[in-house]
């Protein structure tokens, strides 16, 4: 989400868009926290393959764990 709102406020900085202080106070928030969002993000991703590879060689049957 905080992602596609920061896409779409750059796209329309090209294109002469004019925002309210609220968006731009949004979007800048969402600048800041951005990168240590996604750095959780990938975080939790390899936590939750971990747990999935564990999960296979302890012989979860792959319906429960998913694809």
């Amino acid at each position: 989400m905080k992602t596609n709102y920061v896409e779409v406020f750059e796209a329309g900085r090209r294109f002469g868009q004019v925002f309210a202080s609220e968006q731009v106070a949004k979007y800048n928030l969402y600048k800041e926290e951005l990168p240590a969002d996604l750095r959780s993000l990938a975080e939790l991703r390899e936590e939750y393959e971990e747990l999935r590879r564990k999960a296979r060689i302890a012989g979860v049957p792959r319906e429960i764990t998913g694809p």
